[in-house]
């Protein structure tokens, strides 16, 4: 999320120095009774060394749905976060089925309890992915349950603006983009991952509601925020600019009708790869519409 450089090349390469499969073969010959959680790693190390091949990931969360029980608070919370990151990195490279798999983790999570509290709080990022994930399943009244018991649990000062982007969401999700502006407007920011999701949900709420004249001004003050502020990591900088030029192309097309334009504007979305996947399947979703309007 922030644009603090790359300091882990060198671990990478240290680890990949090892023959790894090697000693889990060897471990085999041996009958070794912790092979199991000794694969358990191995293939938590590949999933970061070898994120193509998502054989390593299904086995590392088979385990760990089994046998979390086996390791103790810390480790659980390392592990979950490592199958949540996973799911999440993929979801950016536009594999919507990690979307569900990334809800049934964060199930598990809740119900378990495991890595869900720092000091008592749940963290304010991840209230905010769990509830938006939900969201984009279509699991409205549970994400409503879920920000219910859960605002109480955040941190004092997180509370008050994460109830109000919440419901900003849950509005949104309900179509009443009205009332989504009004309770993302009352969003006080504690950091910049807040402006990043305030400024992407508003430009929806306004595109929602036809007010053209708000939505040139804010696609016009986001693009410009996001090239200016150098404190965003470079590819989620890439992504929302992306996201907002194809936003002003569609605007354009939505005062001006063009049935060719729209359609090679669609293409242009569909094979991007820098645009996330959720901001992707809502430009599709509002293409289609104008298309078959």
């Amino acid at each position: 999320m922030y644009n603090a450089g790359d300091e882990i090349n060198a671990s990478l390469e240290l680890i990949r120095s090892f023959d790894m499969k090697n000693l889990i073969e060897a471990n085999k010959k041996s009958k070794n009774k912790y092979l199991k959680v000794i694969n358990f790693y191995y293939n938590k190390i590949m999933c970061a060394l070898d994120e193509n091949d998502e054989s390593y990931f299904f086995e590392m969360k088979k385990f760990f749905d089994k046998n979390y029980d086996l390791f103790d608070k810390q480790e659980q919370h390392n592990a979950i976060i490592s199958l949540a990151n996973y799911c999440a990195h993929k979801m950016r490279l536009g594999q919507d089925k990690f979307l569900k798999i990334l809800f049934e983790i964060n199930k598990l999570r809740l119900e378990k309890e495991i890595g869900v509290y720092m000091h008592g709080r749940i963290n304010k990022a991840l209230f905010h992915q769990i509830l938006r994930s939900a969201l984009s399943l279509g699991k409205i009244k549970w994400a409503e349950k879920f920000a219910k018991g859960y605002i109480p649990k955040l941190r004092n000062e997180h509370q008050k603006t994460m109830a109000s982007l919440a419901l900003g969401y849950i509005s949104f999700a309900k179509k009443d983009y009205a009332e989504s502006l009004h309770h993302l407007n009352k969003v006080q920011f504690i950091d910049l991952r807040d402006k990043l999701h305030v400024r992407i949900l508003s430009a929806k709420a306004y595109y929602e509601l036809n007010n053209t004249e708000a939505l040139t001004y804010y696609i016009d003050s986001s693009r410009h925020f996001f090239r200016k502020n150098t404190a965003i990591e470079n590819d989620t900088g890439k992504a929302y600019v992306k996201f907002f030029n194809f936003l002003n192309k569609l605007l354009i097309c939505k005062e001006n009708p063009d049935p060719q334009k729209l359609k090679l504007l669609r293409e242009n979305i569909d094979i991007d790869k820098i645009l996330r996947l959720r901001h992707k399947s809502w430009l599709l979703g509002k293409i289609d519409e104008q298309l078959s309007s």
